[in-house]
């Protein structure tokens, strides 16, 4: 099957660029902005350093990276974490 093949080659460019014990466990004790009352997402900032790492994709990591400025931007330091995620969610993401 070519799906299962092509994922395949990319865990194993994960793996090959990251190691397997960081392929298995990078996202365990992260904390995330649903978790913390804290608005940084430091689950996806990892996980772009893997895609930049793993698979050289650093316009996309910088694309994406902006979202997380812009949201920033738009923040209502008043509110809680949940209360900015629940009232904006057009935009959030």
């Amino acid at each position: 099957n070519k799906v299962k093949r092509v994922v395949q080659r990319l865990y194993d460019a994960r793996v090959k660029a990251l190691g397997e014990e960081w392929v298995r466990t990078w996202y365990i004790g992260v904390p995330n902005c649903l978790t913390t009352d804290d608005p940084y997402n430091f689950g996806q900032m990892l996980w772009l350093y893997n895609v930049i790492k793993a698979y050289g994709m650093w316009e996309f990591a910088k694309d994406r990276y902006v979202t997380f400025d812009n949201n920033l931007k738009k923040w209502d330091w008043n509110e809680t974490t949940c209360a900015n995620i629940m009232n904006r969610k057009e935009w959030w993401g």
